[in-house]
């Protein structure tokens, strides 16, 4: 019969053993199992399929159009902050411009980056902005 060894609901092996009275690691059970395998999670006594692996998120985009940025800004609550670091007196003419006047909005641009402290939005924040102003249809 196949057997299966449960370690922390896991599978961690599965055998074949005549019968399950046999002895196992400190922590570790044997049970009965015609499907599943190594991986597998034992919940509540049942076989369960592993865990679906998600995949690793890309690197956020690096260019996004202004109206998918502008969005995105508005979703996230930060488009009056941003707005007012632009019109700040001490704001400089090209950071100004640029926010005017650009149609895409570059990650690793020093007007964006600069309006972007101005109006505290973090690294992770600005990665996560990006990531999400890409997926938006303007």
């Amino acid at each position: 019969m196949r057997a299966h060894i449960i370690e922390g609901g896991k599978v961690i092996n599965s055998i074949e053993v005549e019968e399950l009275d046999f002895p196992v690691g400190p922590g570790q059970t044997v049970i009965a199992g015609d499907v599943g395998g190594i991986g597998w999670r034992y919940v509540a006594g049942e076989l369960l399929p592993p865990d679906p692996i998600e995949e690793p998120a890309g690197p956020a985009p690096k260019v996004v159009t202004a109206a998918q940025g502008g969005i995105a800004l508005i979703r996230a609550g930060k488009m009056e902050a941003v707005l007012a670091a632009a019109n700040a007196p001490d704001t400089p003419p090209e950071v100004k411009w640029a926010f005017e006047k650009a149609t895409e909005w570059n990650r690793d641009s020093a007007a964006f980056n600069y309006l972007a402290d101005k109006a505290g939005i973090t690294e992770a924040e600005r990665d996560e902005f990006f990531a999400e102003a890409a997926g938006i249809v303007a």
